[in-house]
C-alpha cells in the first residue's frame, strides 16, 4: 500500500518520537527497518543498533535526531515535502530555520491575531520537559558528564547549542542547556574541532 518513501517517512517519524518517549525497543526495530533500505541511514544508525547499554541507546538515538534535522519537524504540513526528500536533504537545517525542533504547540500559539481561532490557540500552555530541545539536551548533557572520552560527545555538544539556536519552540531550560553545553565542551575539549566551530551560545 505504501511507497517506499512513505514507509521511510513513517519509520523516521516512529524512531524520532520513541526515542524520545524512552521506548528504545521501538526505536531499534525502527532502526533496523530503515537500515535495510537505505546505506546512508544504516551507516548513521549502525552504532545504534549494535549498543547494549541503555544510556549509550539514548545517547546515539539522540545524536541521530540531531545529525537528522529535518526529522524533527515532521508534522502532517510537512508530509507532502517531507516524502521527496533525499537523505542528504533530511541532514540539513534549511534556509529559514523552520525544520528543527518543530513543535506544534508552539506553532498554534503563535498564530497571527487575525487567525480565526487565535483566541483559543494563544494560552496554551507547554510542559518544558516535554520540548524536544529539552529532551535531547538533557539526554547528551547527562550522557556527556558520565562518559567525557566517548568520541562524539563534542560533536553532539556543539549541536545542542545549535539545536536551541535554530530550535522553533525554546524557553529559559532551553538556554540553560545550551549555555552549559557551550561550557562543558569548551572547558573540556577546548582544542577541539568543534569547540572551534562553537563561538557562541545563544540567550533566548
Amino acid at each position: 500500500i505504501f511507497t517506499p518513501e512513505i514507509k521511510q517517512y513513517l519509520r523516521l517519524v516512529l524512531f524520532t518520537k520513541s526515542a524520545l518517549d524512552n521506548q528504545l525497543n521501538i526505536s531499534k526495530n525502527m532502526a533496523v527497518l530503515l537500515s535495510k533500505n537505505n546505506p546512508v541511514i544504516a551507516k548513521d544508525l549502525s552504532a545504534f543498533i549494535k549498543a547494549q547499554n541503555t544510556e549509550e541507546q539514548k545517547f546515539l538515538a539522540a545524536k541521530f535526531i540531531l545529525d537528522y534535522p529535518e526529522i524533527t519537524d515532521v508534522s502532517s504540513q510537512s508530509f507532502d515535502e517531507f516524502i521527496q526528500y533525499n537523505v542528504k536533504t533530511i541532514k540539513e537545517i534549511d534556509n529559514f530555520r523552520r525544520n528543527w525542533a518543530f513543535e506544534d504547540k508552539c506553532a498554534m500559539r503563535n498564530y497571527p491575531s487575525y487567525y480565526e481561532k487565535y483566541e483559543e490557540y494563544k494560552n496554551i500552555q507547554i510542559n518544558s520537559d516535554d520540548l524536544v530541545v529539552n529532551k535531547i539536551g538533557q539526554i547528551i548533557l547527562d550522557f556527556a558528564s558520565s562518559n567525557p572520552n566517548y568520541s562524539s560527545v563534542p560533536q553532539a555538544l556543539s549541536q545542542v547549542v545549535d539545536l536551541v539556536h535554530y530550535g522553533s519552540c525554546t524557553d529559559k531550560k532551553s538556554a540553560e542547556y545550551a549555555k552549559r553545553a557551550f561550557q562543558f565542551l569548551h572547558i573540556n575539549y577546548s582544542g577541539s574541532y568543534w569547540a572551534k566551530q562553537t563561538p557562541y551560545w545563544y540567550e533566548n
